[in-house]
């Protein structure tokens, strides 16, 4: 009789490609200018709202959504391009 064990969680060869796409995804983050850049990590990184992030950034809030939408936008543009060429 012999149990066969499953490790819970990702594979080997998942956590690779995870790793890579989080590689490609600080190099194009890093990429965009510093506002767009700050505003992104902020958000996403720490969970702060627009309110909060534009206290800390002195930008208004508006200027904050703008600045996420922008920095998102050239991102999805980028790894659409990437994606294409790996295709």
């Amino acid at each position: 009789d012999t149990e066969c064990l499953t490790a819970a969680g990702p594979s080997p060869a998942q956590q690779a490609v995870h790793g890579e796409g989080e590689q490609l995804a600080a190099r194009l983050l890093a990429a965009l200018p510093f506002n767009e850049r700050e505003v992104i990590r902020l958000k996403f990184q720490h969970d702060l709202s627009y309110r909060e992030i534009a206290r800390i950034t002195k930008l208004s809030e508006s200027n904050v959504g703008y600045l996420i939408h922008t920095g998102l936008k050239s991102l999805r543009q980028q790894m659409a391009v990437i994606q294409g060429a790996v295709s």
